[in-house]
């Protein structure tokens, strides 16, 4: 089927390419046309490359439609070959190739879903810092000039964090949308342990966060407090003011305590120190 002829707001189309999606991460069982497993699964892995080389093809179609369904497919079937899936150098060039160019797309929908696809092909490095990853350099980039809230929000949930990147997600703590800075926030509590950042940007965030205007940043951002009580003190709010440096912010330190009491977190003993 032509992708031209598919209606942005056709629910029939929009069932069929997601069942398309959820059928790319799945693999042929043992069969008389392919009797052991890896025939299967070589047919299956044959069958997506396939896909993938014609979606790229057609998120250059001329139509806007066409751009934003191809690579909303691209991204939904990347993500249904789950976190092992693996995909040959040529198509993983093509399709790094192909979206760094949607980035630029005049339609914020086919950019956003360029965006999701070049997720799953950003390059670490042998460090591991993404240092001279041209996928997290497009996305820095784009990022800085991007006037959908859409688009923001998606390379916000893309992109790798790292040191080269995480001031820029701190910086959108900022952002002029509710949606972005929340999505910042659950992106910083899942990904970013308390111990790798400084003093100063922990109270930073918690400044910002929970003194934000929005109800959904807000929480998120007493989320993002929660995980750090958890994961990088072992539940000791004693530990997490010792790691908010209490003397150069009391502050944030009486505003995470005032938001971890709302949240029925603290013990009686906890709260000696903000009414000492």
């Amino acid at each position: 089927t032509s992708f031209s002829l598919l209606q942005s707001t056709n629910p029939h189309a929009d069932r069929t390419l997601r069942f398309l999606a959820v059928f790319s991460g799945t693999r042929p069982a043992p069969c008389p046309a392919f009797p052991d497993a890896d025939a299967a699964a070589s047919a299956g892995d044959a069958f997506v490359e396939r896909l993938f080389e014609h979606l790229a093809t057609a998120s250059a179609a001329a139509d806007r439609g066409a751009r934003t369904r191809a690579c909303g497919l691209l991204a939904a079937s990347l993500n249904a070959q789950g976190p092992d899936g693996d995909l040959s150098s040529a198509v993983a060039d093509r399709l790094q190739a192909t979206m760094t160019v949607r980035l630029l797309d005049k339609a914020p929908g086919v950019r956003s879903a360029a965006a999701a696809v070049l997720a799953r092909l950003a390059d670490p490095g042998e460090a591991g810092g993404f240092e001279g990853d041209a996928v997290t350099g497009a996305y820095l980039a784009l990022l800085a000039r991007e006037k959908a809230k859409e688009v923001r929000r998606t390379i916000v949930t893309s992109l790798a964090v790292c040191d080269r990147t995480l001031p820029a997600l701190v910086g959108r703590t900022r952002d002029v949308d509710d949606s972005v800075r929340r999505a910042v926030y659950v992106v910083l509590a899942e990904k970013v342990p308390l111990a790798a950042l400084t003093m100063e940007t922990r109270a930073l965030l918690l400044s910002r966060g929970l003194g934000d205007r929005s109800p959904p940043v807000s929480a998120a951002a007493r989320g993002m407090l929660e995980r750090w009580l958890d994961a990088g003190c072992e539940g000791d709010v004693g530990v997490l003011l010792g790691a908010l440096d209490v003397e150069a912010h009391e502050a944030e330190a009486e505003a995470a305590l005032v938001a971890l009491d709302a949240a029925g977190r603290l013990r009686p003993d906890a709260l000696a120190w903000s009414a000492a």
